[in-house]
């Protein structure tokens, strides 16, 4: 009878001790939020989820009063990458939290991440939202958790007039390629060459470059890794004395200082609003670390970049509101980025966002061809002043008039001549025309 029920407490003890050994959580690789026409985006990734039934997602304006917004099932996939997403639509005050939590099997709740996004209510505003997390997150624009690249170790040692470089990463989540730089203090900063990322991830990786032409002096080397979305994040540096007094024979090696270098800050928003042509840059930092100044670049196309504003970094760990205008007449759509240059002229990419340029829509014109007047209906998507001109086939302008948002206009074409015309409309930006035909027989 005791050896029964010493077997059933044994049994019993290994029971538990199973359970306990059995139960792992959620693994949350990257959990974001971001701004999107009106609504709010939430982007999650999990690289494991055992004993995962169902996400909540809750939301809370100025962090008071959690509300539930919804549910997602989970898959339940083990030693996998999912991804999943969240559409809130619903009204928000400029700074609303969210949080993510897991349901298991017995309808407990964990929480894993809590982030908070700084919004706006125009539309037509680009908006970089900097995300406040439990968990960390890489230093880049768009806050993509899983767009990291790990760097153990980065070594440069010289032999014979040569430097060679070493380094290993770790990981290498949508890194495309490596870019190893070089400078000869005080001078600028030169491209080497690129080499293409393995992509590795949760793996040791070994790179190897050998510099032939390295100056007989105190060099710098620097490696950046350029992701797949083209976003650049500074890896590692080292110095090396390549001066006269050390005998080429000799190995001079310097390991890489990691974190300790280069400007940082911590982006509370980066907003760009149009008047017009022009566009006038907004953000906050805090907790300015190392910083000198400030540059936002901006690029049709996210590869060419060219400098749109400049401002002095003010420095301190409070917040700091800063305001600068793009000293280029905006064009079209167009990419921003905000670059932190430190006192040491290192650089550190810290936001990018998009400002969408609206172009002229829902255009109605009527009659055509007319024999008195003509009706223009415009409707732009903002509420800007349009300029609507009729001229004649060389170019001579014969009426002019201006309307307002969502508006129409009567042009009275009694007194001209039968023919055909040129209709443009204008938003001081981008210009739409069309061919009128005055008929006096219709």
């Amino acid at each position: 009878m005791m050896k029964t029920i010493t077997q059933k407490l044994f049994i019993g003890a290994i029971a538990i001790l199973m359970t306990t050994v059995s139960y792992a959580a959620v693994d949350l690789a990257d959990f974001r939020v971001e701004k999107q026409q009106g609504a709010v985006w939430l982007n999650w990734t999990t690289m494991s989820e055992s004993d995962c039934v169902m996400f909540v997602i809750e939301r809370a304006n100025k962090g008071q009063n959690w509300v539930k917004l919804g549910k997602v099932d989970a898959t339940g996939g083990i030693d996998m990458v999912t991804s999943y997403e969240f559409f809130d639509q619903g009204s928000f005050s400029n700074m609303v939290s969210y949080r993510l939590s897991y349901l298991n099997g017995n309808d407990q709740k964990t929480e894993l991440a809590t982030e908070s996004i700084y919004t706006v209510s125009n539309e037509n505003t680009g908006t970089f939202s900097e995300v406040l997390s439990t968990r960390p997150s890489p230093e880049m624009g768009s806050s993509r958790a899983l767009a990291i690249c790990d760097v153990a170790s980065f070594t440069a040692k010289e032999k014979n007039g040569m430097v060679s470089l070493t380094w290993q990463t770790t990981s290498e989540n949508f890194a495309d390629h490596f870019v190893i730089k070089r400078r000869v203090s005080p001078g600028d900063w030169m491209p080497l060459v690129k080499q293409r990322a393995t992509g590795n991830i949760e793996m040791k990786t070994d790179y190897s470059f050998v510099d032939h032409t390295s100056p007989e002096a105190v060099v710098q080397y620097q490696i950046d890794v350029v992701f797949t979305d083209n976003s650049t994040n500074i890896l590692a540096n080292a110095i090396i004395d390549l001066s006269s007094e050390i005998v080429s024979t000799d190995e001079a090696e310097v390991t890489t200082l990691r974190n300790t270098f280069g400007p940082d800050a911590s982006i509370m928003s980066f907003d760009i609003i149009r008047s017009g042509k022009k566009a006038t840059i907004n953000f906050k930092t805090g907790n300015e670390q190392n910083c000198e100044h400030f540059i936002v670049e901006r690029s049709m196309d996210q590869v060419t970049w060219s400098r749109a504003a400049r401002s002095d970094a003010k420095g301190g760990d409070f917040l700091q509101t800063y305001k600068v205008t793009d000293a280029h007449n905006v064009t079209g759509d167009t990419y921003y980025r905000l670059t932190a240059i430190g006192t040491d002229q290192f650089s550190n990419i810290l936001a990018d966002t998009f400002l969408d340029v609206p172009s002229i829509v829902d255009t109605h014109i009527y009659p055509n061809p007319t024999n008195g007047q003509i009706f223009v209906e415009v409707g732009s998507g903002q509420e800007e002043e349009i300029t609507v001109q009729l001229s004649d086939l060389e170019g001579n302008l014969m009426i002019e008039k201006h309307m307002n948002f969502m508006n129409r206009i009567k042009l009275n074409t009694s007194e001209l001549e039968e023919g055909f015309y040129i209709l443009s409309i204008s938003n001081g930006i981008t210009v739409k025309t069309e061919k009128i035909l005055v008929d006096r027989q219709r």
